[in-house]
């Protein structure tokens, strides 16, 4: 419904809160879904259809979308697709395995939704160093 994807957009695509006339309203609501399709890889089509609606019901972090989130001006994306990770020491509260499969499935999870890959290397240097 309306609401729901207002509430949506408004929260991850900084579409702003309050808008007064329909058709401006309207417009860009369709114009923040048609965001949100491309970012997720989907049909764009500036319509709440079923694969839209699908992506919104999946499990968020909370960080928006668009959003301009880093430290160098300019330079918001990671140009490399292709992440590489090493588990430096693991917890005594579990087991290796377990923690290796946590890992791996929480990167799956990226891997699902983001064009990111993630690589474990066993020594040297990796984009991130879990410890």
């Amino acid at each position: 419904d309306k609401t729901r994807f207002d509430k949506y957009l408004r929260r991850y695509y900084a579409m702003p809160a309050g808008l007064q006339g329909e058709g401006k309203a309207s417009g860009l609501m369709h114009q923040k879904i048609r965001e949100m399709q491309a970012f997720f890889r989907l049909e764009v089509t500036g319509k709440p259809d079923d694969s839209t609606l699908e992506v919104m019901e999946m499990a968020r972090c909370g960080v928006p979308d668009v959003a301009e989130y880093n430290h160098f001006p300019q330079d918001i994306k990671w140009k490399n697709t292709n992440v590489t990770f090493r588990i430096l020491n693991y917890t005594p509260d579990m087991k290796n395995a377990d923690v290796d499969k946590a890992i791996r499935n929480a990167f799956n999870v990226w891997s699902k939704v983001t064009p990111l890959r993630f690589k474990k290397l066993y020594e040297g240097n990796a984009d991130i160093m879990i410890s």
